[in-house]
């Protein structure tokens, strides 16, 4: 029986497994990754990821991420970092894939340069086998209270519910509403834009 006490959470690293986060950020979006790739598994992806978490400069570095453990096991990830930024897809990739690298960067990371200047939450994945254990809220804790002197924002899909009603209770407010990338499907995704405020110190 899994317990939840057991889960630790920490920050990520460049020897981390890059596979399980690989398949993490894969399960985050089922429209960005999945364009991407077939698969969570697919080598020039693990191998992506692999390089991503060992260069600063790339929205997937190990320094942007917290990740939670059970043992070996990576069972849930968040990842963060400031905007407005660059930071996206910064590395050689297969040339198989590159083109759709770029279409991601147009329909999607290119839109997080709007947000107000913030610390900008891009993943937020549990394995689907440790669900409804409290993970996600954890992980969502520990990054706000690390960065609780600055304004977080993030976007979310509007059928998304559970992660809305997430959001919510964490203290963030829905902003707007617009029409999201939708990869391969290519027809308006509706999307929301939450922020929550830095806590005002006394």
């Amino acid at each position: 029986m899994r317990n939840s006490n057991d889960i630790k959470i920490r920050r990520a690293s460049t020897t981390d497994d890059a596979a399980q986060i690989a398949k993490l950020l894969y399960l985050t979006d089922p429209y960005i990754y999945p364009f991407l790739c077939d698969d969570f598994s697919d080598a020039t992806w693990v191998d992506f990821v692999r390089r991503a978490l060992k260069c600063a400069h790339h929205v997937h570095f190990a320094e942007n991420m917290l990740l939670a453990t059970l043992g070996d096991k990576i069972v849930g990830l968040i990842c963060a970092y400031p905007v407005p930024s660059d930071r996206v897809f910064l590395l050689p990739v297969d040339e198989k894939i590159a083109d759709k690298y770029v279409f991601v960067w147009e329909g999607y990371y290119k839109n997080a340069r709007d947000h107000v200047e913030s610390l900008y939450i891009s993943n937020l994945c549990v394995d689907p086998s440790y669900r409804h254990m409290g993970i996600g809220a954890a992980l969502l804790e520990k990054l706000l209270a690390e960065h609780s002197d600055e304004t977080v924002t993030l976007d979310v899909l509007a059928d998304n519910v559970a992660a809305i009603a997430l959001y919510e209770k964490a203290g963030f407010e829905a902003k707007s509403r617009y029409n999201g990338f939708s990869g391969a499907a290519r027809v308006p995704v509706l999307c929301v834009s939450m922020e929550k405020k830095a806590s005002i110190k006394p």
